[in-house]
């Protein structure tokens, strides 16, 4: 999902939500929305976060993915750049 993108090209997609709740245990969960730009973008990209690279990285930071809530959102395509 990080690859570059070409001089003018708009991104697929924009983490524009990302938030923390902290409890008083000094645990937390950290919440992640994404907005989707592109259909097709969006029904290949959805489940990255269940990919292996995620495994793994959750993994050595000793959590799971269903500690984790992500939820999408779709942008129609004409309000890109407005």
């Amino acid at each position: 999902m990080a690859a570059p993108k070409a001089v003018g090209d708009i991104d697929p997609y924009d983490w524009t939500i990302v938030w923390k709740d902290s409890a008083e245990d000094g645990s937390a969960k950290v919440h992640f929305g994404v907005v989707w730009y592109d259909d097709d973008y969006y029904l290949e990209h959805r489940e990255t976060l269940r990919g292996h690279f995620h495994e793994r990285l959750f993994d050595r930071l000793g959590v799971e993915v269903d500690d984790f809530t992500v939820t999408h959102y779709k942008r129609e395509q004409d309000l890109v750049g407005a």
